[in-house]
């Protein structure tokens, strides 16, 4: 067998109780067979069976494109018939011939073969006599002409690239001046590719076909054999509408792309502009808790500057009393029982201070960080600088009356004032451990971790 066989379909078609046919070849594993049922409007423009005795033929070429991106061009005969029990016209014989995926060459062995499984259909199906079937026709044995089917293989081309991608949507009917003219008017098809550009293409000598089909006003396009054959007809018209239906098929595709397009853009600069304003939101947080930051961190300062300038003042006051206190003999003052008990009650009173003071964890403080520990040390200094403040205060007090009958009520206003001195430094010291303790989880909240790896 001819190797491009297994690119050709063929077999039988017909009318003889509703539309059947029998196939062979590669139409086995495509099913191209039903492209080649007659249309209504060709098959009632046949002439009456008994009339025409099977005299008149007609031809049809289609190109279609079918599954898996093949394409498929075929070409039939039909010859006008009865049906079984029914005089009704339009009914049919046929016969046709495949490609897959590459066009005819060779038109006179298409022909031929197609004559030829007609031949067979009228003498095994066909009552001559009525014409008009006789059997069904569906899936039915036939003889094959393999010898024109290996000139067509042999002949056979690639499928050219068609000069544009639309078609008209009506067909192209030839009407042929005779019988002898087919095999021409198909070469030039052929090598026109004018099946890229029409729907389909029928030819066929018959007057009545001609009468019938010129009188249908849209679908079919008619032209002369002898137009086509003198090259009187160029298709030129045809090919400038096709292209210009191509342009205008192609904006419409690329407007809709650019509009497809267009939305997508506005979706993501939608989406953009959220995301830049829900950055400016966080980065306005952020400068907000930052500003809150730096007006804590001037405040903290502010305070240790006072701290500071205080404690200067202190110094400069128990500078200038040094000598008031050295005279002082605190063992001779509670002279009044009453008294020695309210100086014994601030005297414990200020060892509690003390014992606080020296109970608090030196080596936690000193751990912190380094903000932390500056303002401990402050801290320390105040309370310090505090209760020496409040003793010289006391003293001066004291001191600075020499009536004896006025020491008791002196002594009890210097131990009032030192106790409640006492009561504001215990108060004072539990407010700053609390302060440290707030400010170094702050702080070491915002400091980055330190790396572990040794450089």
């Amino acid at each position: 067998m001819v190797e491009n066989r297994k690119f050709i379909g063929f077999g039988i078609v017909g009318a003889p109780k509703g539309r059947q046919y029998s196939n062979a070849g590669a139409d086995k594993e495509i099913h191209f067979a039903k492209y080649f049922d007659l249309s209504q409007i060709y098959g009632g423009a046949l002439p009456s069976p008994k009339t025409d005795q099977l005299s008149t033929t007609l031809y049809y070429l289609t190109y279609q494109g079918i599954t898996n991106g093949q394409k498929v061009l075929g070409i039939a005969e039909y010859y006008s018939v009865g049906e079984m029990g029914q005089s009704r016209p339009g009914s049919y014989l046929g016969s046709f011939v495949e490609a897959i995926n590459t066009r005819f060459t060779s038109a006179e062995s298409i022909f031929s073969a197609l004559d030829k499984m007609n031949q067979y259909q009228i003498m095994n199906f066909i009552d001559r006599q009525e014409i008009s079937y006789n059997a069904l026709i569906d899936d039915v044995d036939f003889i094959s002409p393999e010898t024109e089917l290996d000139t067509i293989a042999n002949s056979l081309q690639k499928l050219r690239t068609p000069s544009i991608s639309v078609a008209f949507k009506d067909d192209l009917y030839i009407y042929l001046s005779n019988d002898r003219e087919c095999i021409d008017i198909l070469n030039i098809i052929l090598e026109k590719d004018l099946y890229y550009i029409y729907n389909n293409i029928y030819f066929s000598s018959s007057d009545e076909i001609y009468e019938r089909l010129k009188n249908k006003k849209k679908g079919i396009k008619i032209i002369s054999s002898s137009s086509l054959l003198s090259s009187t007809v160029s298709f030129s018209n045809e090919l400038s509408t096709l292209y210009q239906q191509e342009i205008l098929q192609l904006k419409q595709k690329y407007q809709h792309q650019l509009e497809y397009q267009r939305k997508i853009l506005e979706v993501e600069k939608e989406s953009e502009i959220s995301a830049i304003m829900n950055d400016n939101d966080r980065i306005g947080r952020q400068l907000q808790e930052a500003e809150a930051n730096l007006r804590m961190q001037a405040e903290y300062f502010q305070n240790n500057k006072t701290l500071v300038n205080f404690a200067e003042d202190m110094v400069k006051v128990f500078s200038q009393n040094k000598e008031n206190i050295s005279l002082i003999d605190l063992n001779e003052l509670p002279t009044i029982q009453s008294d020695r008990n309210l100086y014994q009650d601030l005297i414990e009173r200020f060892d509690k201070v003390n014992r606080n003071i020296k109970e608090l964890d030196f080596h936690y403080i000193m751990q912190k960080p380094k903000e932390v520990r500056k303002e401990s040390i402050f801290t320390w200094m105040f309370f310090v600088l505090s209760l020496i403040f409040a003793i010289v205060i006391g003293v001066q007090r004291f001191t600075g009356n020499n009536m004896p009958m006025n020491n008791g009520e002196n002594l009890n206003k210097l131990t009032n004032e030192l106790a409640t001195k006492l009561d504001n430094i215990e108060n004072k010291l539990v407010e700053q451990d609390n302060r440290i303790k707030e400010i170094s989880n702050s702080l070491i909240k915002k400091r980055p971790i330190p790396s572990n790896k040794k450089k």
